[in-house]
């Protein structure tokens, strides 16, 4: 809930997300509901993943929005330009006042109140959900928890201590292992890039791009270690809070992958987590490598 000013960004990932003050510039978001209040204004552009988008304040920028529903009841100076999900509906009220080109691409027409004082009519794209079978979807999220579950169980029974102290890392430094993360990910490819072209490099990007790949698997490990370690944390009194290490860890695999599979903010929070659990993993085996010096 951000109700005083703010002079520079705001990026935020929540489950209910209100903004009620002043922000200077941008505003990049993700939330299960999004809300920018009447009193709300953004004086840049906005950026928002959601589950349910609501913008009653004012927007000075662009508008950039993916959502399952959306509400425009406030005024947007620049372009609007809205995705919506296979059931997903754009709500446009009377209240609504747009300054530049109003796009929106989804499976419905929005419905527009009379009033609405719109620089341009809504342009609507409609576009056909891919059909596929429903159960080979479940399958393949069951799959996806399974297998970080195999994973998991076999990273505690080897290396229990390390499993701990990369959760409690990225519980403690999570920008830093965050940065570490996102730093790692666009450096590798570049580096077998290069190292490809070079020729004689040939082996060592083998042996890079067989890293990444299970640093890619490790990382969500990682991260759902941190989640299950930071419930502990916040239950000292609890039932929870006297589990064994493996217990503590395969629940916050769960829940790390249940967020995961939320429609629209499911990918960044699947992006960030592995992010985070991978720069957390690289310092504590930074910290290794120095150990043997």
């Amino acid at each position: 809930r951000l109700s005083g000013p703010v002079g520079g960004n705001v990026r935020v990932l929540g489950g209910d997300v209100d903004i009620i003050g002043i922000v200077e510039r941008n505003v990049m978001v993700a939330g299960g509901n999004v809300r920018l209040s009447e009193s709300g204004q953004v004086k840049g552009q906005v950026t928002a993943a959601a589950g349910n988008l609501e913008l009653r304040g004012k927007v000075g920028g662009s508008v950039l929005a993916a959502a399952g529903m959306v509400v425009l009841a406030g005024e947007v100076e620049g372009p609007v330009t809205v995705y919506l999900d296979s059931e997903g509906v754009l709500e446009v009220r009377e209240s609504a006042v747009t300054g530049g080109a109003f796009t929106y691409y989804g499976t419905k027409q929005a419905q527009v109140a009379e009033g609405a004082q719109l620089h341009e009519a809504p342009q609507f794209h409609e576009f056909t959900p891919r059909t596929h079978s429903r159960g080979l979807w479940w399958w393949g999220k069951l799959f996806a928890i399974f297998s970080a579950l195999v994973l998991g169980m076999v990273l505690v029974s080897l290396a229990p201590k390390k499993v701990q102290e990369a959760a409690e890392e990225a519980l403690a430094s999570p920008w830093r292992a965050l940065g570490w993360g996102a730093l790692w990910a666009v450096l590798v490819p570049v580096a077998v890039v290069i190292l490809l072209i070079t020729i004689i490099g040939l082996p060592l990007a083998v042996v890079l791009v067989a890293l990444y790949v299970i640093g890619l698997l490790l990382a969500s490990v990682v991260a759902g270690a941190a989640v299950g370690w930071y419930i502990k944390s916040r239950s000292a009194q609890s039932w929870f809070a006297r589990q064994s290490l493996m217990l503590v860890v395969l629940s916050g695999i769960v829940i790390f992958r249940l967020f995961t599979f939320i429609p629209f903010v499911g990918g960044l929070v699947a992006l960030v987590g592995t992010l985070w659990g991978w720069g957390a993993f690289l310092t504590v085996q930074r910290r290794l490598l120095q150990s043997f010096r």
